[in-house]
Formats: structure tokens, sequence, C-alpha cells
């Protein structure tokens, strides 16, 4: 039978590890088998052979703020960090909430993303959905500010909203802060920021997105083990910071993102939520600013932290030494995202999507900020050991290769693949 190539390696295809080989043809795999006869074949050995991530949830900056990252750089990094496919937050310069804006940032996709690529625009009220849900991937709401001071104009508006995404088979990713219950902002420090936007307060905009009985929407970067109870059986994700770091290690304001980051008694019981299965989705929350912007007052100092490019290999490193099992992240960071947003990908199976990434678990590296290839230079993860893929394929197409990058490839947009 006529394949265009043939890999071999420890491949994960069903649950397990396969000693096999990957058929592909167009893009799409056409056989998972212990041996496929065929003469063009790329070995790679003992490294093992994983789905590509989809990371559902970035802020690549452009346009408006192309210092602190642009569409090429941010999926460059997402590739070199093992994802075949982003999904883009609609706080940009301006807002992702209009047809021209949309049209704009999704011809700079076409033309600058080397991964694929999905958009989000941004609900300020009613009728926005009626209007943009032709438009869009999906859509984003935000009950509280964050780097934007986007927010919904009036949160009465909710119920309504939420049948006009389900009319339009459209979901909403929310980020759920309430600004009413915030605390008095009286330390300047991690802690104190957690304790002046607390866990009660995600709680308060949890409970009132639950009170809509919608599956419309999508709970963002979920910080406080309590509140992922409250989210049993619905859509929600977690971020790689809120299961790694606590609020009592020295980032300063190379921490403050929002939600923040909790205790480690908070971080601790979350992660274990995680390695039971009890999350659904990993997402990165990739929000970078330069260092330049970060090097202020802790007051003055705006939220997020980059995380696109260290999610999977952070992750991959943690299942190498069976702190988290590999079917969970797995589920969290390909196939449930995939199934998400209807891509016929995140799992290595015949007539899915050829997107793998390739990974030596002999070679992990400590994570140096300045090595990475976002724009930020710098990581809220400096230090800490990874495994970072050293071969990445997207629909069949060898964009990663030994590692570097394949200069001619382009991303396509998910809903048009």
């Amino acid at each position: 039978m006529g394949y265009d190539f043939v890999v071999s390696g420890r491949i994960w295809s069903k649950g397990n590890f396969l000693d096999g080989e990957i058929a592909v043809k167009d893009g799409i795999i056409q056989e998972v088998k212990p041996h496929i006869n065929f003469i063009h074949k790329i070995d790679f050995g003992n490294k093992v052979i994983l789905p590509a991530g989809i990371d559902m949830h970035v802020h690549f900056r452009e346009p408006g703020m192309t210092y602190k990252e642009t569409i090429e750089s941010g999926s460059i990094s997402a590739i070199y960090g093992g994802l075949s496919t982003y999904v883009d937050m609609p706080n940009n310069v301006p807002p992702t909430s209009s047809i021209d804006a949309i049209q704009d940032k999704l011809s700079i996709m076409e033309k600058h993303s080397y991964a694929d690529y999905g958009v989000y625009a941004f609900i300020g009220g009613k009728g926005v959905v009626k209007k943009l849900s032709v438009y869009v991937d999906a859509f984003k709401i935000y009950l509280a500010p964050s780097t934007g001071n986007i927010v919904l104009n009036n949160p009465e508006d909710l119920k309504e909203i939420s049948i006009e995404l389900a009319d339009s088979k459209k979901f909403c990713v929310v980020h759920a802060e309430d600004s009413a219950s915030f605390g008095p902002f009286k330390e300047h420090t991690l802690e104190g920021y957690s304790a002046y936007r607390s866990c009660q307060s995600e709680k308060v905009a949890i409970e009132k997105i639950l009170s809509l009985y919608s599956d419309s929407f999508h709970i963002a970067h979920v910080s406080c083990p309590s509140n992922a109870d409250l989210l049993k059986g619905k859509s929600f994700e977690v971020t790689p910071h809120h299961l790694l770091l606590n609020y009592n290690m020295p980032l300063g304001t190379f921490g403050k993102v929002n939600p923040p980051l909790r205790s480690e008694h908070d971080r601790d019981l979350l992660m274990e939520k995680f390695v039971n299965n009890e999350i659904p989705i990993l997402a990165s929350d990739h929000a970078p600013h330069s260092l330049e912007d970060k090097d202020v007052p802790f007051d003055k100092a705006p939220s997020g932290i980059p995380g696109v490019e260290t999610t999977y290999p952070l992750f991959v490193n943690l299942a190498k030494k069976s702190k988290v099992p590999l079917e969970v992240l797995i589920n969290a960071l390909c196939i449930n995202p995939a199934r998400k947003f209807g891509i016929n990908g995140g799992l290595i199976e015949k007539s899915k999507e050829a997107s793998f990434a390739v990974f030596d678990l002999h070679q992990a590296k400590t994570i140096k900020g300045k090595h990475l290839h976002g724009k930020s230079e710098w990581s809220p993860f400096e230090g800490f050991e990874a495994i970072f893929p050293t071969d990445v394929f997207i629909r069949g197409i060898h964009v990663i290769k030994n590692g570097f990058v394949n200069a001619n490839h382009s991303g396509k947009r998910i809903s048009k693949i």
C-alpha cells in the first residue's frame, strides 16, 4: 500500500505503549501496527511517540502588544513544546470583539502561524454570539478584569447569553472571578494577592455560572481544589502554574497571575485531583509579559506568565517519574481538548490526524527562560526539569526535526482542516 512515510518507536496508542510503527498518507494515520512493510521509515528507536498537545488557552498578544509576543513567536514556542494546535484569547488591542478584528487576527494567523490555530471572540454583552458565532471557534467572558481590562458589562445578561450560545452550538470560556468579592489588597506579595483575589471570589463566580444550568460554559484556570469539586462532571481546566507553583515560592512579580497562585496545601490538593483524573483539561494560560514589564513594584506589575512551551515537557517529565499517569496527561492535553473543538486528533489511531511529538525520556533538561522560543525570555519554571520533544509532526508534516523548525510550514485554522 502506498504511504508517504512510516515512523517507528515506542508509540502511545489506546492507553498503552506499543513498540511499533505508524503509517501516514496525506496527513492522516493509515495504520498503527508492530510492523509495516514499507521502505521509507523514520526510525526513532526507543524514543516515545505521543499525540501532539492542544492548548486551548493562550494569549499571543497580537495585534497590539507584539513586544510581548507575536503569533509567529508564540506558535513556534508552542511546537517546540510538542503542541500541534492552540486557541488564542481575545484580549488584544483592540479586543477580538468585532468582525473586522476577528478577520484581522485570522489574517495574521494565516500568514505567520506555524501551529494550527483557533480564535475566540470576547462577549461584552447580549447579541454578540448571534453576530459573531460564524466567524469564531468559541467565545470568552471575563467576570473580573485581567490584562486588557475587558469585562462582561452586565452579569445579568448571562442567562440570555447562555441561550444564544446553545443556539449557536458554540461554547464560552469563562474567567471565573467575582470582582465584587475581592478583599482589600493590603499586602503586596503573592500571598497577599491570593488573599485579595481569593478562592471565595472564584467560588462566587463559578456558582453564578452553575446557576444557569447550561452546558455551554467552560471554566478557565480553576485555582482552588474546593472549586474543582464544584465542577465535577463539568467542563473546566487547570494550569501548570496552579498545579506546580505556590505563593511561598520566591517568584515576586514573576509569579503574579490571575487567578493568583495559592498555598502549597491547595496546590497539593489540586495536583492530587489532576493525578486522579478528576480534571478534564490542562491548558497553559500562556500570558507573556516582557522582563521590563514585570520588573516593577508588585502592585504595578501586570498579571500573567508564559507557559505554552513548557506545559507538555514539564508533565512528560512528571510522567516519566511516575508522579502523573501518562494516560491522565494525554486525556487532559490531547484527547479532551480535541473533542472540545471537534479536532480529528489527540490520539494515535487509524484515521486520525498524523500529529504527534517524539520524546527521548533520557534527555531531561533544566528549563532556562532565555533558551525558550517566546519573546518574554523568562519562565516561572526556571530550574524545573522537563523533557522537550526532539521531533514534532503536524498533519504528517515534520515541523520540528532534530530540534530545528521547518521554516516552510504553515499552520491551518482548526475549522478548515
